[in-house]
């Protein structure tokens, strides 16, 4: 359902690295804006023009790019149509010249979830009268499998934690990580979105219901609960900046952790910047094919981490790092080669922190601009030392490639906390807290709306189930069950549904080089779901390249039969795109081409079939 009209006009300034943002994904997770882009050229010479699709504010990489430089011919229009912009992202254009417009507009769609698309019967049953068919009750929207409840317990767990933490400590750092997590982790439909914050909310509920969390303690509670909230709707860029308050300042070696601390708040910016030259100065070609942008992101999350585990003790922070390279036991550092250059470049980061905190000077890597700040107070040696050995458990996970070495946890001791009390309620609590929460999402108190269906019955037999109403919401996966009245004497039908509806596939990127086969999109939906996507090829070298896009069942391997495209030539500076490539599950599509600096995109739709 078409939910509102998106239009947006900008008068760009001169410059190809001058971004200016054309449209927002902002609808909370919820919606996607399919959007017609026009560039209107109104000097007499031509311009050329960019433009982007970016999952992060203001950071633009070489993946990115739908068009590159793209020339527009004095006093004339370029257009294009069906870009998709989902929530969370962000579509920037850029020109050489100053005097061209860009101007946006489309629909922003609600992207629905699941509904009951179809109702086979099993059993027609005996017994029924024609003339007064049964009725038929298809299950609420909520409904979970064990696998889910245990997903869904799991993740309660990480909210609680934080706000709980949070609350006993006096910061947010807790908060802000875990929206973070659930930022990454939120699926494409809303149905699931809507489930994960209905439980969230459900236990922040019964949290403030304890006679304990009130005043302040609860202010802290609720502002937990409100930031990770506000980072799941809005994206990262909307966390607000983290807060490392004094706490248990009665251990002796407090004033040198706080110190530390504050040695690496002032110099997080340095040392990404430190550890991004040294990895271009060592290992040249890595920035090639990853994000620098993104590295510098990963880097100052890992500071953060240090920074909270350096001053109120524990290793929790580090841990959950270390692990969230290996998203669902999976290592997101894919080749060996990946693996050794971020793993030296930690070895480099824990280096530079062990001298940072202890304001020693820091012998920057060429390229970096960024000057060490020592306006601070130096901490020891035995800071050095515990920041060192918080980065090694990141290093030795990321050189097993593995997370099965990383060691437990180790917690604050939150036990001098003036909020002790109320802290010890809650952990007294959260198992039934949470159980709570979980029951609620699964009896279909999430909300969505409940599928009706009316039965016929002939020669009393149930032969058809008609849908009336397919619902919305429904939790995609799992389909909802169907209830048939019994007759009042017989035997009783029985009926399955099925699901269908519409989901994300949220843009996949690809850079292309050397004739290398690079996977784009998987259909992963476990047999249920086909992508629909658009495939786009954007050539950002001068001349022509060619580019070949196959579609096979089997992993890692294209035969002759399998290509749909084959040495398909892109002009220079120019773009290729196809429509209505319909990938389904258990398919593989890889695009490669015989020159560098060639970049795929894959945006659409994932439909439940």
């Amino acid at each position: 359902m078409a939910t509102a009209v998106v239009i947006n006009k900008e008068d760009l300034p001169a410059g190809p690295l001058t971004y200016t943002e054309l449209v927002k994904g902002d609808g909370g997770g919820n919606y996607v804006k399919a959007v017609t882009i026009t560039f209107c050229n109104r000097n007499s010479s031509p311009a050329s023009i960019r433009v982007a699709l970016t999952d992060t504010p203001n950071i633009i990489a070489n993946k990115d790019f739908l068009e590159y430089d793209l020339q527009i011919f004095g006093n004339n229009t370029f257009e294009r149509s069906g870009i998709l912009v989902p929530d969370g992202y962000f579509l920037y254009v850029s020109s050489s010249l100053a005097k061209v417009t860009a101007t946006a507009w489309g629909i922003e769609e609600y992207v629905a979830g699941a509904v009951i698309a179809e109702i086979n019967i099993t059993n027609g049953g005996t017994g029924y009268v024609d003339a007064n068919p049964p009725n038929v009750t298809i299950g609420m929207p909520g409904a979970m499998d064990a696998g889910e409840q245990t997903l869904c317990t799991r993740d309660l767990g990480y909210m609680i934690n934080a706000a709980k933490t949070d609350m006993a400590i006096g910061t947010n750092y807790n908060a802000v990580t875990a929206g973070i997590r659930f930022n990454f982790g939120i699926f494409t439909t809303s149905s699931d979105k809507v489930r994960v914050q209905n439980a969230i909310t459900h236990s922040e509920t019964s949290i403030k219901a304890l006679p304990n969390v009130t005043g302040a303690v609860e202010t802290a509670i609720v502002d937990a609960y409100a930031e990770v909230i506000d980072i799941m709707d809005n994206g990262i860029a909307s966390a607000d900046a983290m807060t490392f308050p004094d706490f248990n300042i009665g251990r002796a070696d407090w004033t040198d952790r706080k110190n530390g601390g504050a040695q690496l708040v002032a110099n997080k910016a340095f040392i990404a910047a430190d550890v991004n030259a040294w990895v271009t100065n060592n290992h040249a070609a890595h920035f090639n094919t990853y994000s620098e942008a993104k590295c510098t992101r990963d880097s100052e999350f890992i500071v953060d981490a240090m920074i909270y585990d350096l001053m109120y003790g524990g290793t929790s922070a580090i841990t959950i790092l270390a692990k969230s390279f290996f998203d669902g036991g999976i290592s997101q550092l894919t080749t060996a080669a990946e693996r050794i250059v971020v793993a030296a470049a930690y070895n480099h980061l824990a280096s530079i922190a062990d001298d940072i905190v202890q304001e020693n000077t820091v012998m920057s890597q060429a390229g970096n601009t960024i000057l060490q700040d020592k306006t601070g107070t130096a901490a020891t040696v035995d800071e050095g030392i515990i920041c060192m050995d918080l980065m090694q458990i990141i290093e030795d996970a990321i050189t097993a490639n593995s997370s099965a070495g990383i060691p437990v946890a180790v917690d604050v001791d939150v036990s001098s906390s003036s909020n002790i009390t109320p802290h010890t309620d809650i952990t007294t609590d959260q198992a039934t807290i949470i159980s709570a929460a979980v029951a609620s999402v699964a009896s279909g108190a999430a909300g969505g709306e409940q599928a009706t269906a009316l039965a016929t019955v002939v020669g009393g037999v149930v032969t058809n189930i008609q849908i009336t109403n397919p619902g919305a919401l429904y939790a995609p996966g799992t389909p909802p069950s169907v209830t048939i009245d019994p007759p009042s004497s017989g035997t009783t039908a029985t009926a399955d549904s099925v699901l269908g509806g519409q989901g994300l596939h949220l843009p996949t990127n690809a850079i292309l080089g050397g004739s290398t086969n690079k996977l784009l999109v998987h259909g992963d939906g476990g047999g249920q779901y086909a992508k629909i996507i658009t495939l786009n090829i954007c050539n950002r070298n001068k001349m022509p390249v060619k580019f070949k896009a196959a579609l096979t069942n089997v992993q890692n391997t294209v035969a002759d039969a399998d290509y749909i495209e084959y040495n398909t030539m892109v002009f220079g500076r120019n773009t290729f795109e196809r429509t209505g490539v319909m990938v389904p599950d258990g398919y593989y599509l890889y695009v490669s081409c015989d020159t560098d600096n060639v970049t795929a995109t894959a945006y659409g739709i994932k439909e439940q079939v």
